[in-house]
């Protein structure tokens, strides 16, 4: 979240033109890929399905091309082939970009000395050989020139934990996951494999429905609105608090920061104007964030708060006002992000 937090800030900074905004950049892509890898790994500490969003398969593959050429390393030539006019799918983005990496390093591994890498995509109908999707779908296939794999392996493929690797060097948990993260979109994967002629994976997810695209059209973006309020910030982590605390003054908010709950209550006791707003980590040092805001409520009657928290549950939702659909923001996230939602939370008013 720091890095991406800085990254943001630094591209805001840096001019048009500056060739320093190229590398910035990709400090900041690479900090987004990592943000939603942990909200992947917290929603399956949760058991929550992540949202699903109306997804351009073809623009999600050329998102991620860059990274998996420098995954697969300059012995293995990468080829790709989009089809035209490619309907829309419905999908959690991060976890189908996931999908394309999993199978792509196992690609890479099963050509130890260099080969050719394939990746396309399609439209196919529901008689596609091994598809057990009903209607129109979009096809994505990942074919390698590898060491193939023979029918006993197949078997086993989607097995958790099971890997024909050395120890050391894999889990057997990609192919269980990508299987795992298609199924829940309401897709299949299908395996072609010989032994010493290369594997073809195929993965086949429904076209969105008419109201699925209906309902996912977007308008413009919305309109990051400055404000003047004063927030209490309550963050325990000296980084983040830093870097929370810089964008919400340099969109003009007055920052009154804390690094735990007995700190926080200090500043309110000495500070004599009105507070519109407490943003609040859930666990901190001492009182958790629910119970500083009950605190600070005793003084303050009319306090708003936004929480945050990066664990898998809130601590002690009970004690508080908190509700994760209205009022807490979930680590990490971005600088438009938290300026979006402290200004929700301050119009709710």
């Amino acid at each position: 979240m720091a890095i991406l937090t800085s990254s943001s800030l630094l591209l805001d900074e840096l001019p048009e033109g500056d060739p320093r905004r190229g590398e910035a950049l990709e400090i900041r892509i690479a900090a987004e890929r990592a943000a939603s890898l942990t909200r992947q790994l917290l929603a399956f500490l949760r058991s929550q399905a992540l949202e699903r969003q109306l997804i351009d398969l073809n623009a999600l593959v050329m998102g991620v091309e860059k990274m998996l050429r420098r995954l697969i390393g300059a012995n293995i030539e990468l080829s790709t082939s989009f089809a035209e006019g490619l309907g829309l799918i419905e999908v959690p983005p991060g976890q189908m970009e996931q999908v394309i990496v999993n199978l792509v390093i196992n690609a890479r591994d099963a050509m130890p000395s260099g080969g050719k890498l394939r990746i396309e995509t399609s439209e196919v109908e529901d008689a596609t050989a091994g598809n057990s999707v009903a209607g129109k779908q979009v096809m994505l296939s990942i074919s390698d020139t590898g060491v193939g794999m023979s029918p006993e392996t197949q078997r086993h493929l989607f097995e958790p934990f099971y890997t024909t690797k050395p120890q050391g060097k894999g889990t057997g948990l990609g192919r269980f996951t990508s299987q795992a993260i298609v199924t829940r979109s309401g897709g299949s994967i299908a395996v072609e494999s010989h032994p010493g002629a290369g594997t073809v994976f195929k993965i086949f997810l429904p076209l969105a429905t008419r109201e699925a695209r209906a309902g996912g059209s977007r308008g413009a973006p919305e309109e990051i609105a400055r404000g003047s309020e004063t927030v209490l910030l309550v963050e325990d982590d000296e980084q983040l608090r830093g870097v929370v605390q810089r964008v919400l003054e340099q969109n003009g908010y007055r920052v009154l920061a804390a690094r735990d709950s007995a700190e926080a209550m200090e500043i309110s006791d000495s500070f004599a104007g009105e507070v519109q707003l407490v943003l609040t980590d859930v666990v901190l040092p001492g009182l958790s964030g629910p119970e500083l805001v009950e605190r600070l409520r005793t003084e303050r009657s009319s306090l708003h708060a936004l929480y945050m928290s990066g664990y898998p549950e809130p601590s002690d939702p009970g004690k508080s006002d908190l509700d994760p659909t209205v009022n807490l923001i979930e680590k990490p996230f971005a600088p438009d992000e938290i300026l979006r939602r402290v200004r929700r939370a301050l119009d709710a008013r």
